[in-house]
C-alpha cells in the first residue's frame, strides 16, 4: 500500500495497473471537475482525475475505517488546491461507495495471506483424511479414550505456554463443536471479553486455518446482503459474507469498533446481527439494488471479542432481542517484576503459539474420526447424533435456572434520575424481559458443544461450570458484581454495604438496586416506596443460588478454568461431575487452600501496613476489608461473593476481629495451628 508521505507520482506506470471505476454523482457530472474516480486493486488507492488543462489527478490511501478514508482524501486534495466545497462532492461519492472500497482492500491487501491459509486449511483435510484411512474399525471407547488424552494433553500445553488462556479457548472450542450436533440450526454467537493484551484475539487465531472457519478482521452489517451499486447485481452474491459464513464457525477478533458505532449505527448493525441469529437468511430492500437476501435455514456459529460491552449495547440487545453470550475469563494479577523480567528474556512467544496450536489441531484431528457420526455431504462437516435420554437430570434442571436468572439480569429496566423534581431518587417504567425458552436452548447446545470437546453426545454436571461462568458474563458488569455481592450476604444486602464494599457511589449502587427490583428479581425492605431502595433480598425463586450447591458448583468452574499449578496425572485423575458423586460428596467450605491463600493475601498486606506505620507486629496491623476483598479476587483464587464470604468466616470463628466498620485485625487468641495451616496447606 502506498504511504501518506511518499505516493506514486501521477506518471507513475507502475500504477497503471487494473482500476475499476466509481460512477460519479450529478453534481461532479454538472460541474465538469472530474474526468472519473477509479480504485487501484494492487495499490489499494483511490484516483481521481481532473478536468484540468494539466489533467493532474489526486491519489490517496483506502482504510477499513470510512472516516480515515475520507481525511485522507482530503489532505491530498487540498494540496491540489480544491475548493472546501468540491472536496466534499468527491468525498460524497467516496462516502457511498467505501463498502466497494474496503472489499478491494481486503481482496488485494489479504490475496497472499488467504492462499496460505487456504493451503493450510488443505494440509488439514488431507490430514484428517489420512488418519480416517489408518483407524478404519476404530471403536468408540478407543477413540473416546484417545480424545481424552488429547483433550487434557491440550489443556496442560496451553497451561503451560499461556496460563490464563484455557478459558476462552474452551469456550471458543464448545462454540465451535455446536457445528456438529446433528439436526442442530440455531447458530449461536458468543464474544470473549477482557482488558487489552489479555490474548483474546490470539485464543480466536488459533483456529484461523482450520477447514470450516471463515476469518476476517473487519466487516460492516450490511456486508452481510450487499446492496452495492460498483457491482452488478448478478455478481452481488459473490461479495455477500451470509453465505460465506453458513455451515461454518465465524471468527472475529475485534468487536470494539462495532459496539463504539454512533447509536443509530448501532442500532441498524444490532439490529441485523439478532435477525441473521435466528437462523432463517437474512433479506433486505434498497433503492439501489431492489429487494436481495437469502431465505431458508442458515446455520453458523460465531466467535467474537472485544475489552468490554457498553451499557447501552447491552440496552439495545434487550430490546432488539438477546441473542448474544458473553465470557468474561478470570484475570489473574499475580505477576511479579521477575515474571514479567523472565518473559522479557524468554521472548519465545511465537514457540509457545506453536506448540499450543500443534496440540490443538492434533486433538481437533482426531475429532474428525468419531465412529457412529454421519458426515453431511453439503458441508462435509461430521455430525454426531445426540442422546437425549442420557442427559443428566440436574445439569438440565440447572440450565433452566441460569436461563431464568439470565432473563432478569440481562433485561431492560428504564430508569431515570429525578433528585430536586419529584422529592425522589429514581423514577423507572416498565421493564422488558425475555421469556427464558430460547436461552434454555441457546445454553443447552452451549452445554451440548462444551460434552462434545470430550467425546459425550450428552450433558453431564461437568458442563455445567462454563454455563455459569458465561450466564454471569453476559448481563451488565455492574448487575452482575452486585449480584454476586448479593450471594455473599446470603441474599440480603443494603446500598451502603454496596458502596463501602464496591467503592461505588450511594446513587450508582441505588439506581442498580432499584432495577434490580424492578426486574422482579429481588425484593425491597419498603415495598410501599415506589422511588427509593436501601435493602434488598433476593426473591425466593431465586434462592438455589445462595447455596452450597451452586457454589461448588461454581468453585469447580474456578478449578477447572486453566489452573497451571496441576500436573497431567492430576486432571486426569479428576472425577467427572455427576449427580450421583456430586450431591453424596462432602465438601467443606472454605476449603483448606483458600484458607492459606486467604492468610497468605491478608500478610501480605499486613507486612505493607507495618512498613508504612513502622509497626513492628504484623498481628497489630489492621487491614481494611475493601482492599482485602480486591486483593483476594485478584489472585484469581476468590469471587467477589467469596472475598466477602470468607472475611465473615474468620470474624466468626473468632480469627479476625473488626475493630471499624470493614477494618480488620489479626485476633488475639490465634495459636501456632493457625500459623501452620497458613505455611502448611495439606
Amino acid at each position: 500500500m502506498a504511504t501518506e508521505d511518499k505516493l506514486p507520482e501521477d506518471n507513475d506506470k507502475s500504477f497503471s495497473l487494473e482500476l475499476e471505476s466509481l460512477p460519479l454523482s450529478d453534481k461532479l457530472k454538472q460541474k465538469g471537475l472530474v474526468q472519473s474516480i477509479s480504485v487501484d486493486r494492487r495499490a489499494n488507492s483511490i484516483k481521481v482525475v481532473l478536468n484540468h488543462s494539466s489533467n493532474s489527478s489526486i491519489i490517496s490511501n483506502i482504510y477499513s475505517i470510512r472516516d480515515k478514508t475520507l481525511k485522507n482524501f482530503e489532505k491530498q486534495a487540498t494540496r491540489k488546491n480544491l475548493s472546501k466545497e468540491d472536496i466534499v462532492d468527491i468525498q460524497d461519492v467516496l462516502d457511498d461507495n467505501h463498502e466497494t472500497l474496503t472489499n478491494h482492500l481486503f481482496s488485494s491487501s489479504c490475496h497472499t495471506v488467504v492462499q496460505l491459509t487456504d493451503k493450510e486449511k488443505e494440509k488439514a483435510r488431507i490430514a484428517i483424511a489420512k488418519i480416517r484411512s489408518e483407524q478404519i474399525g476404530i471403536t468408540s471407547d478407543e477413540w473416546k479414550i484417545t480424545l481424552l488424552t488429547k483433550y487434557q494433553y491440550l489443556r496442560s500445553v496451553v497451561n503451560k505456554n499461556i496460563p490464563n488462556l484455557w478459558p476462552a479457548l474452551e469456550f471458543e472450542l464448545s462454540i465451535q463443536k455446536i457445528l456438529n450436533i446433528k439436526d442442530c440450526t440455531l447458530p449461536f454467537a458468543g464474544i470473549i471479553l477482557g482488558p487489552p493484551s489479555s490474548l483474546k484475539t490470539q485464543c480466536i487465531e488459533l483456529l484461523r486455518n482450520w477447514p470450516d472457519t471463515f476469518y476476517t478482521d473487519n466487516f460492516s452489517a450490511r456486508s452481510f446482503v450487499s446492496h452495492t451499486t460498483a457491482v452488478a447485481k448478478d455478481q452481488l452474491a459473490q461479495i455477500d459474507l451470509l453465505p460465506k459464513i453458513k455451515n461454518k464457525c465465524f471468527l472475529t477478533p475485534e468487536l470494539a469498533p462495532t459496539f463504539a458505532a454512533k447509536d443509530d449505527d448501532l442500532i441498524q448493525i444490532l439490529g441485523i446481527m439478532t435477525r441473521i441469529l435466528d437462523g432463517n437468511g437474512y433479506e433486505s430492500d434498497s433503492g439501489a439494488q431492489g429487494h436481495r437476501g437469502y431465505s431458508g435455514k442458515m446455520m453458523f456459529t460465531w466467535v467474537g471479542a472485544a475489552v468490554d460491552i457498553p451499557y447501552k449495547v447491552h440496552k439495545y440487545l434487550g430490546t432488539l432481542g438477546p441473542k448474544i453470550y458473553f465470557l468474561r475469563p478470570p484475570v489473574i494479577q499475580n505477576k511479579t517484576e521477575d515474571d514479567y523480567l523472565d518473559q522479557v528474556k524468554n521472548d519465545d512467544f511465537s514457540r509457545r503459539i506453536i506448540e499450543i496450536k500443534e496440540a490443538l489441531f492434533d486433538y481437533l484431528i482426531w475429532f474428525e474420526i468419531i465412529p457412529e457420526a454421519v458426515t453431511d455431504n453439503e458441508t462435509e462437516l461430521v455430525r454426531v447424533g445426540w442422546n437425549s435420554e442420557m442427559n443428566d437430570k440436574f445439569a438440565q434442571i440447572f440450565i433452566i435456572r441460569l436461563a431464568r436468572l439470565l432473563a432478569h439480569l440481562r433485561g431492560v429496566a428504564p430508569t431515570w434520575n429525578t433528585y430536586g423534581t419529584q422529592g425522589s431518587d429514581y423514577a423507572y417504567t416498565l421493564p422488558t424481559i425475555e421469556e427464558p425458552d430460547r436461552a434454555i436452548q441457546q445454553l443447552t447446545n452451549l452445554a451440548r458443544g462444551h460434552a462434545l470437546l470430550q467425546g459425550r453426545n450428552y450433558i453431564t454436571l461437568d458442563d455445567i461450570p462454563m454455563i455459569i461462568n458465561v450466564v454471569l458474563s453476559t448481563a451488565s458488569k455492574e448487575r452482575v458484581t452486585i449480584f454476586d455481592l448479593l450471594l455473599a450476604h446470603k441474599g440480603k444486602i443494603t446500598a451502603s454495604e454496596i458502596s463501602m464494599s464496591l467503592n461505588m457511589s450511594l446513587p450508582t449502587a441505588r439506581r442498580i438496586m432499584l432495577e434490580l427490583w424492578v426486574l422482579k428479581l429481588v425484593d425491597k425492605d419498603n415495598p410501599d416506596d415506589n422511588t427509593s431502595v436501601e435493602r434488598i433480598s433476593l426473591r425466593p425463586e431465586f434462592e438455589w443460588f445462595i447455596t452450597e450447591e451452586f457454589r461448588r458448583l461454581r468453585d469447580d468452574n474456578k478449578a477447572s478454568q486453566g489452573d497451571s499449578s496441576k500436573t497431567d496425572e492430576e486432571l486426569k485423575e479428576k472425577l467427572p461431575l455427576s449427580s450421583e458423586n456430586f450431591l453424596a460428596s462432602d465438601i467443606s467450605w472454605p476449603s483448606a487452600d483458600k484458607v492459606a491463600e486467604f492468610w497468605k493475601i491478608y500478610d501480605e498486606i499486613a507486612d505493607e501496613q507495618r512498613t508504612l506505620t513502622n509497626c513492628m507486629e504484623v498481628d497489630k496491623s489492621t487491614v481494611g476489608g475493601p482492599e482485602l476483598k480486591q486483593r483476594l479476587v485478584s489472585s484469581g483464587k476468590f469471587y467477589t461473593s467469596d472475598a466477602q464470604m470468607i472475611i465473615e468466616e474468620m470474624v466468626s470463628k473468632g480469627k479476625l476481629k473488626e475493630v471499624t466498620y470493614d477494618t480488620y485485625i489479626r485476633a488475639s487468641n490465634k495459636n501456632e495451628e493457625d500459623s501452620a495451616e497458613r505455611k502448611n496447606p495439606p
